[in-house]
């Protein structure tokens, strides 16, 4: 075997191969391996808030993520939720606990009424809080439940979410700004309301490339902290379960996108990821380890914990990575992949399914060069 690789290495076909894969993804070079980002743990004490000037932009969505980031970096935060007028974390977390409202009602005993939202501490806001909001018992409360630990807060929206004592209590006010004509305006809107702000100001653009980012960036006064395109990471906050995710993109997509699509998949936390295929193929390969996202716990299990199968025993496995041909033959042929693949068998469209899986499985059983004929007959009668 080794001796026809390299034949086939020296060979004008391994010149040709490259040629194709180059054509398919867009990539002048073989792909790098895929380099899992790990989260950043926010260090012990600090406090940080997040507030945009109107809604829609991804204040929120940014406060949970920074908290669950530095959570499954090993310390994790109190998430408080400060939006007095349309609380929308305790939705996303499917809770239905002790709010701040009630925890102002019981000074000393704060701790008592924090939930958790997986591995976060939480403290959701209320429909009332605007009623029984005040800045001394809300720092106070902050103090005390926080205790030395970390403190992410979501402040919500609209210049009233901006009271002084509690900004005053900040390590970092982040503003939140999208891509959005009427979100870069309010933006721009929100700089004499921060003028006089005593705690340290950042920006955090959402959902813009990154040179149209620095471009906001230098028209804000505020120092540029970060820009967040879409991140795919914040799939795993929608829904439950971390076994497996399939992706479709068309190859003209793909090779639009570049690295960035390949960035996104990086930041995917699911054990299998398929793209243009089905993720069962993962499950199907022996070698290949299957099992959920690393990172669960007994209390928060998602799809479990551990792997199996993983044939060549590799120590640790984060994920495993399915591709597959947008179009089956002859039609990727006919747009420019060159590839073989039949019409999946596990497509309901799929005329001889039943015949390809049988001799596939006469074919584990008993390998046979013999036996490859048939298969290959059977699966593209698809």
């Amino acid at each position: 075997m080794r001796s026809l690789r390299a034949w086939l290495d020296a060979s004008p076909l391994s010149t040709l191969a490259l040629d194709l894969v180059r054509e398919a993804t867009g990539h002048p070079q073989p792909l790098e391996a895929i380099r899992p980002q790990r989260p950043a743990a926010l260090p012990s004490g600090r406090r940080i808030a997040f507030w945009s000037l109107v809604g829609g932009v991804g204040g929120s969505t940014l406060a949970a993520l920074v908290a669950h980031r530095s959570a499954g970096a090993g310390r994790p935060p109190l998430l408080v939720d400060l939006d007095r007028w349309a609380p929308s974390l305790a939705l996303r977390a499917g809770l239905q606990g002790a709010s701040v409202a009630d925890a102002l009602l019981r000074p000393g005993r704060e701790r008592e009424c924090v939930s958790r939202w997986r591995d976060v501490p939480f403290l959701p806001a209320a429909p009332g809080l605007a009623s029984v909001f005040e800045g001394v018992r809300i720092v106070a409360l902050l103090e005390r439940a926080g205790g030395d630990g970390p403190v992410v807060i979501d402040l919500g929206t609209g210049p009233d979410a901006l009271d002084a004592l509690v900004l005053g209590s900040l390590d970092r006010l982040c503003v939140v700004v999208g891509h959005r004509a009427a979100q870069l305006q309010a933006a721009f809107c929100a700089i004499p309301l921060l003028r006089d702000v005593t705690c340290p100001v950042g920006l955090v653009t959402v959902g813009v490339s990154a040179d149209d980012a620095d471009r906001i960036g230098s028209r804000l006064p505020w120092p540029h902290l970060a820009a967040i395109p879409f991140d795919a990471y914040l799939a795993n906050d929608e829904f439950v379960g971390t076994l497996g995710a399939n992706v479709i993109v068309e190859p003209r997509v793909l090779r639009q996108l570049g690295d960035g699509f390949f960035e996104a998949i990086a930041r995917l936390r699911y054990g299998t990821i398929a793209i243009n295929a089905w993720t069962g193929l993962g499950f199907l390969t022996p070698t290949a380890p299957w099992g959920a996202f690393p990172g669960a716990t007994i209390d928060d299990v998602q799809s479990g914990i551990g792997v199996v199968h993983n044939g060549f025993l590799i120590d640790g496995p984060e994920r495993t990575i399915v591709r597959g041909p947008f179009r089956p033959f002859p039609r990727s042929f006919a747009h420019g992949e060159m590839t073989l693949f039949p019409k999946p068998p596990w497509f309901v469209q799929a005329r001889t399914a039943a015949t390809t899986g049988r001799r596939l499985a006469g074919y584990a059983g008993a390998p046979s060069w013999l036996k490859m004929p048939g298969i290959f007959f059977a699966a593209f009668r698809a």
